[in-house]
């Protein structure tokens, strides 16, 4: 019914704007063969708009889940990354540590009444959770930490930085350091991609299993804990899926290093 009310032949929404893309694919209401079709057509539309989302509440939340599950992770990362508005960076810029509801909701030029001197600061909320939902993407995605059914008994590990490189305005992200305090206890991934080589640092609490997903396409010069990765002890199972390394752990605390495949 989705599909035959608001979607063309070829798979693109009947309301040309950035949120509509975001809304369908991020459903998953997208007919599989054409996703990627529209998904190109949208980080197109983010183009020609200077790199630069106009999602606003409705879709910002969604938009760089759906980048990221349709292909287009660096673009998500690099609409992270920015810095001009309207961005996450162009609040920190102006001095935010936290997400507001508006995006100009303070700037230096103006301060709290806008370049049209006539916002309400008194109806602006300065932690406001449309935007701020982006942070569900960053944990999830960027870090890697996420459940694997209900409650965090079992947990994936599935860091996915962005692709050297990839970011023509600013350093692109080469490392992540995040937690979770889950009911069973600390859930912790640290990743950083430096010389070379990627390394991962992880904590799984006790009482549950992980799975953890490597970003490399093979287990040669792969390490945990400065020794050759091997099945035995709390490394439960280690294949190869998706174009990744993955590696099954019991609870613990584990370091892994792999080398970097070269240009």
């Amino acid at each position: 019914a989705f599909v035959k009310a608001y979607l063309a032949e070829d798979g693109t929404p009947n309301v040309d704007t950035q949120t509509a893309y975001v809304l369908a694919l991020w459903t998953n209401l997208v007919p599989a063969k054409q996703v990627a079709a529209v998904s190109a057509r949208l980080a197109a539309k983010i183009a020609q708009n200077g790199n630069r989302m106009t999602t606003g509440f409705l879709g910002t939340r969604a938009l760089l889940p759906a980048l990221t599950g349709s292909g287009h992770h660096d673009l998500a990362v690099r609409l992270f990354q920015n810095r001009v508005f309207p961005s996450w960076g162009y609040e920190v810029v102006n001095g935010a540590n936290s997400v507001w509801e508006r995006w100009d909701s303070y700037t230096k030029e103006h301060g709290f009444d806008g370049a049209s001197g006539k916002q309400n600061a008194g109806m602006n909320s300065f932690s406001h959770y449309a935007f701020g939902a982006v942070m569900e993407w960053a944990y999830r995605t960027l870090a890697g930490i996420d459940t694997d059914g209900p409650g965090y008994r079992r947990i994936t590990i599935r860091p996915r930085p962005p692709s050297a490189d990839s970011n023509p305005d600013v350093t692109p992200i080469n490392w992540v350091r995040a937690h979770y305090d889950s009911i069973h206890g600390r859930i912790a991934s640290a990743w950083q991609r430096e010389a070379g080589r990627f390394s991962l640092d992880v904590t799984i609490p006790p009482n549950t299993t992980a799975k953890v997903w490597l970003p490399v396409a093979k287990t040669t010069g792969l390490t945990e804990g400065g020794k050759p990765l091997a099945k035995g002890g709390s490394i439960r199972g280690i294949a190869m899926q998706e174009g990744a390394v993955r590696v099954d752990v019991s609870a613990g605390t584990y370091h892994f290093e792999a080398p970097l495949a070269g240009p």
